[in-house]
């Protein structure tokens, strides 16, 4: 008798498979290891000034250019995580704040701890990517944006972006 698969775990399986996939094994392990190794050692704190510089750095690569619609920032957006092979995001207003939600987030991992610790490094990196392509669109340097929710079987974060 067969086991029906439910949405949840279908669209988890879907993610797992995604995640084994997409990131090359030659680089797997030894990008599973520094995420780990850099979080242990230097702490979340010490390592967050390390991987949002890199988050900075690639955003000062790949610019998004001007943006006039928070559809048209999301698509342009998308367009570079596509390239990069990093997953897509959704973009809505909240409030007077911007929610992204980063989905299928490029982390290796062999354990779900393991998996964890690359979703938190990730997310120090993906804030201030999205930070400094918001500036590039006209955003205030002191506008904080933090990472709200991290959900590991989905390699999923959740940023908040506004005062």
């Amino acid at each position: 008798m067969e086991r029906a698969v439910s949405e949840p775990d279908n669209h988890i399986q879907h993610v797992a498979y995604y995640a084994n996939r997409h990131c090359s094994r030659q680089w797997s392990l030894f990008l599973e290891l520094v995420f780990d190794e850099l979080l242990s050692s230097a702490g979340q704190e010490g390592a967050s000034g390390f991987l949002r510089h890199i988050g900075g750095r690639i955003a000062a690569e790949l610019p998004i250019g001007e943006c006039d619609t928070l559809e048209h920032l999301e698509k342009v957006i998308n367009d570079i995580l596509s390239q990069l092979d990093w997953g897509y995001v959704t973009i809505a207003a909240d409030n007077q704040k911007m929610r992204i939600c980063h989905i299928a987030c490029p982390v290796p991992g062999s354990s779900p701890e393991r998996i964890e610790a690359s979703l938190l490094a990730m997310s120090m990196v993906l804030e201030e990517l999205y930070k400094t392509w918001l500036q590039q669109q006209g955003g205030e340097v002191d506008v904080p944006i933090a990472c709200i929710s991290r959900r590991v079987e989905q390699r999923e974060c959740t940023f908040l972006y506004g005062r």
